[in-house]
């Protein structure tokens, strides 16, 4: 859509914040001209300085990103924090993680605790849901399970999907909750159906194992390829083993190989293991031991003691116990 930026540029010079924003928004979509992050960052500035709290939680997180801009937490800091003195939701929860994560701050879990409440009394879900992580790990406030789980429901029901994995966990795992594992694999599914990673595999362990639904290796190898097309690392060795095994899927030791490989290239230890067996046995790839050795190597370091056993039985240490491969 165009847009007269002339028109714009003569209101903004007369401090319309109005017009400042909107040629901020126009330049960092690329709308009506040509996209240009640089001249978004200078004028949300611009209207941040005079107050704007959309320009000011903007320029917070191009600061905290990097995005157009030297990536500077403090500066992230600074501008989320004004934001979030005029009531700001979204920088109320984002000045939270900064606080909770350590990010341009000393770590405060109290003042992270607050920045979350205060967004999630306003029914803000992202906050609801790390008030519900706060009270999970006991950050900033009293460990309380059932509290969290309180929290993650409100967030769910607002179909938040990291909330709604968040509680699939719960009742899987008991967590605040009673034990319902009908209940887990449908939030599961409703994430997943939202293209969440983490819940696509989970739900695919579920069909997997059969869990809370019948065992079906088709439906876990499609939900883990979905997530694995992410770039989710566990995923990615699952649709490995899958293709390992011919589980959900024809058999390939090449496909296997290719994707324990993705998920070793982000120091998955299980993908580590696995791509190391596969060139101790050329399942896949040309048998090498000296490369089997390095990647049982990484994995060992990075504590899977499967792949510790494999390596002291290439080097001749005499072991304990045999692993198999899951």
């Amino acid at each position: 859509m165009a847009i007269d930026l002339n028109s714009l540029m003569k209101k903004a010079e007369n401090d319309d914040v109005n017009a400042m924003l909107e040629i901020a928004e126009a330049y960092k979509k690329g709308s009506g001209v040509e996209k240009n992050i640089r001249q978004s960052i200078y004028w949300y500035t611009k209207c941040a300085m005079l107050g704007n709290v959309v320009a000011q939680r903007n320029l917070g997180k191009a600061y905290f990103l990097g995005n157009g801009i030297a990536q500077d937490y403090s500066k992230a800091i600074i501008w989320l924090t004004k934001a979030s003195e005029q009531n700001d939701l979204e920088s109320k929860n984002f000045l939270g993680i900064c606080y909770r994560d350590g990010y341009g701050v000393l770590v405060d879990l109290i003042f992270a605790f607050k920045c979350f409440k205060e967004a999630a009394e306003a029914n803000y879900a992202p906050a609801q849901n790390n008030l519900g992580l706060c009270y999970d790990y006991g950050y900033g406030v009293e460990k309380n399970s059932t509290t969290a789980t309180t929290w993650f429901k409100k967030a769910a029901d607002q179909d938040y999907a990291p909330a709604e994995y968040n509680l699939a966990i719960c009742c899987e795992t008991g967590n605040g909750v009673d034990y319902d594992y009908d209940a887990a694999v449908a939030w599961y599914k409703k994430a997943a159906d939202q293209g969440y990673a983490k819940a696509q595999c989970s739900l695919a362990n579920s069909y997997y194992y059969g869990i809370g639904v019948k065992k079906d290796y088709e439906e876990a190898f499609k939900y883990y390829k979905l997530a694995a097309d992410q770039g989710y690392a566990p995923a990615q060795n699952n649709v490995g083993y899958c293709f390992k095994h011919g589980e959900g899927v024809k058999k390939d030791y090449k496909e296997a190989a290719s994707w324990f490989k993705r998920a070793s290239n982000q120091n998955n230890s299980s993908a580590l293991k696995n791509l190391g067996l596969c060139y101790e046995f050329g399942q896949g790839v040309e048998k090498d031991i000296e490369k089997a050795k390095e990647y049982y190597m990484m994995a060992s370091n990075l504590g899977n003691d499967e792949a510790k056993e494999y390596l002291d039985k290439l080097n001749g240490v005499e072991t304990t116990s045999e692993w198999g491969e899951i």
